[in-house]
């Protein structure tokens, strides 16, 4: 996924959740989405999603909620770490059937 720019739109925290807007612009919304499922398979994640004003718009607006037990951009990256790890998996195992 190219992330052309990222802007952190607004940051901030009230009471026990923290929440976090990007400006993405970007070509690449099937990533976005698997972004945001594996977002939601952390427990801490209120909120994951994303929108887009026009789909030829490559501006897009990504919100996030957490709980305030752990930094926002943490999450963010335990849910990448765990998206590349998968992938890595999954090509592993690709290249065994292949082989086979």
């Amino acid at each position: 996924m190219l992330i052309q720019y990222l802007y952190p739109a607004f940051m901030g925290e009230t009471g026990r959740k923290t929440i976090i807007t990007l400006e993405l612009y970007t070509d690449d919304y099937c990533m976005l989405d698997v972004l945001k499922n594996y977002l939601y398979k952390s427990k801490l994640v209120l909120f994951a999603g994303f929108r887009y004003d026009h789909l030829l718009d490559k501006k897009v607006i990504f919100k996030i909620e957490t709980t305030s037990e752990q930094s926002i951009l943490k999450t963010i990256m335990n849910s990448i770490k765990k998206i590349s790890l998968d992938f890595y998996m999954f090509f592993i195992l690709i290249s065994q059937i292949i082989r086979i």
